[in-house]
């Protein structure tokens, strides 16, 4: 049995030339990547193995000012040069996030000299969910998304391979 947690985060801010002199109202991006895996490889006998593996993985992006929520944002305005910001927020406002959980078996069974069958599935289930807001003030353009996507995914299959003195056989079929 072998488990496995991994996590990571990471906070970062572009430079932008006109948030100079106001850089805590420019947007800041925050990663995050949690994964946790379970395997378990197992043999019954000397001919035949196995392992199941459970996996899953959250990847979570959030771009904003601060901790700000859409209504608190203020327009932007700018200095006497009409370059540089005075006041306001970068409007731009992302929440996303993917989780991913997986599962998948594997069987090997060596049925004799000359043939050695192998099987298995992998199953993956996804949860997608975008959310996008930008300038949400009044007067702003106010574009909003907020959408959620679960697709699934799998495979199974079966193979023999075949083994003689002067040739190799690899034969199956394999269903995503």
């Amino acid at each position: 049995l072998v488990a496995h947690l991994h996590s990571t985060s990471r906070l970062s801010q572009s430079y932008s030339h006109t948030w100079k002199y106001l850089p805590e109202n420019h947007a800041h991006t925050y990663q995050s990547n949690d994964r946790l895996a379970l395997k378990l490889t197992h043999s019954p006998s000397r001919s035949v193995f196995y392992n199941i593996h459970v996996t899953q993985q959250s990847v979570s992006t959030r771009v904003g000012v601060k901790a700000l929520l859409p209504e608190d944002y203020e327009r932007p305005a700018t200095d006497k040069s009409v370059y540089f910001y005075e006041s306001g927020h970068e409007g731009i406002i992302n929440n996303n996030q993917s989780i991913t959980a997986s599962t998948g078996f594997n069987l090997t069974w060596q049925a004799n000299q000359q043939h050695q069958i192998k099987t298995g599935f992998l199953l993956d289930k996804h949860r997608l969910e975008i959310n996008t807001e930008e300038e949400p003030w009044e007067g702003g353009v106010n574009f909003k998304d907020d959408t959620s996507f679960s697709p699934s995914e799998g495979s199974f299959y079966v193979q023999d391979k075949i083994e003689y003195d002067f040739m190799i056989f690899n034969l199956g079929i394999r269903f995503d």
